[in-house]
C-alpha cells in the first residue's frame, strides 16, 4: 500500500488602485468562496491532471483513471492559504487559514475478468474563510445643515463546504477505464460543511444646523451573525481514461449541475448610543 501526503502553500498580496464599493463587496461575501482541489501535484498540472489520474487523488479529478493503481493508495493533502488585498481608501480584505484539503483510499481488485477500482474520499471543496475592514467617511452640506457620517465595518467568516464520496472505476476495454464518484454534501456527513458570517458596524452621524446654532450627534452600532449549514445536497463525476498510446492518453469527465439545499440561522443586535452623555 502507498501513502502520500503533500502539502501546498499559497500566499499572494495585491495592491488595489481603484476604488471599491465596499458595500457590494461587503454583501457579496458569503457568495463568492474560494474553490478548492485535491492535491498540490494535480493543482499544479491544473486540468492535465485528468489525463494522467494515475494516484489517490483520481476520484476527485477524473475516476476512470483510477484502473490504472496496482495497489491500495492513500492520499492526505493540507494547504495554508493567505491572501490580502489593499484598498485605496486604506481599508484591506485579508484571508489566511490551514486545513485538511483531502483525504482518500483506494483499492483495486481483480473480478470477473476485469480490472476494477473502489474508493472513498473527504474533501474540503468551498472556502468561505476571509475578512474585510472597511470606512466610510461621508459629509453633506445644504444651506442650513451640515451632516457628517462615520463609519466602520468589519466583516469576519469562517468555514467552508466539504463532501464525502464514494468512487468505482472498472476497466472496460484494455486500456479504457470508465468511472464514477458520487459526493454527499451534508453537514451531518461531513462535519464541515458550514461557515459562520459576523458582521459589526459602527456608524457616528453628526448633524449641525447653521441657524439656530444646535448639533446633534447619534451613534449606531450593529452586530448580526449567521451561520450558513448543508442540510442536503448531492453530486457526480463521471470520468473516461483512454491510454492510446503508450505516450498519449485521452480523458473526459462530466460534472452535471447540482443544487444544493441550506439552512441559515441569524442572530442580530443593535445598540443606539448617545455619544454626548454615553446613554444606550
Amino acid at each position: 500500500m502507498r501513502f502520500i501526503a503533500a502539502a501546498l502553500i499559497c500566499a499572494s498580496t495585491m495592491p488595489w488602485a481603484a476604488a471599491v464599493d465596499l458595500s457590494g463587496y461587503a454583501q457579496d461575501l458569503g457568495g463568492a468562496p474560494v474553490p478548492v482541489g485535491a492535491g498540490p501535484r494535480a493543482l499544479g498540472m491544473g486540468g492535465a491532471f485528468t489525463a494522467i489520474a494515475d494516484d489517490a487523488t483520481a476520484n476527485t479529478w477524473n475516476p476512470g483513471g483510477m484502473v490504472q493503481l496496482e495497489r491500495p493508495e492513500a492520499a492526505l493533502s493540507v494547504a495554508y492559504r493567505s491572501d490580502r488585498v489593499r484598498l485605496s481608501d486604506g481599508s484591506d480584505a485579508d484571508a489566511a487559514n490551514a486545513n485538511l484539503d483531502h483525504l482518500s483510499l483506494v483499492v483495486p481488485f481483480f473480478r470477473g475478468g476485469l480490472q476494477q477500482t473502489i474508493g472513498l474520499a473527504w474533501q474540503r471543496q468551498l472556502d468561505f474563510t476571509r475578512s474585510i475592514r472597511a470606512e466610510q467617511h461621508d459629509t453633506s452640506i445644504s444651506s442650513n445643515i451640515t451632516l457628517d457620517t462615520d463609519g466602520r465595518t468589519h466583516i469576519q467568516q469562517e468555514g467552508a463546504f466539504s463532501s464525502v464520496s464514494a468512487s468505482y472505476a472498472i476497466e472496460v476495454l484494455p486500456g479504457l477505464g470508465l468511472g464514477m464518484t458520487a459526493h454527499s454534501w451534508e453537514d451531518d456527513w461531513t462535519l464541515d460543511s458550514r461557515y459562520e458570517r459576523r458582521q459589526q458596524d459602527d456608524y457616528v452621524n453628526s448633524l449641525v444646523f447653521t441657524i439656530p446654532p444646535i448639533s446633534i450627534a447619534t451613534r449606531d452600532q450593529f452586530d448580526s451573525t449567521r451561520t450558513t449549514s448543508v442540510k442536503e445536497g448531492y453530486s457526480f463525476v463521471f470520468g473516461a481514461w483512454w491510454q492510446a498510446t503508450p505516450a498519449l492518453t485521452f480523458a473526459a469527465t462530466v460534472k452535471p449541475r447540482y443544487t444544493l439545499r441550506l439552512a441559515n440561522e441569524v442572530e442580530l443586535r443593535q445598540i443606539s448610543i448617545d455619544p454626548s452623555s454615553g446613554t444606550v
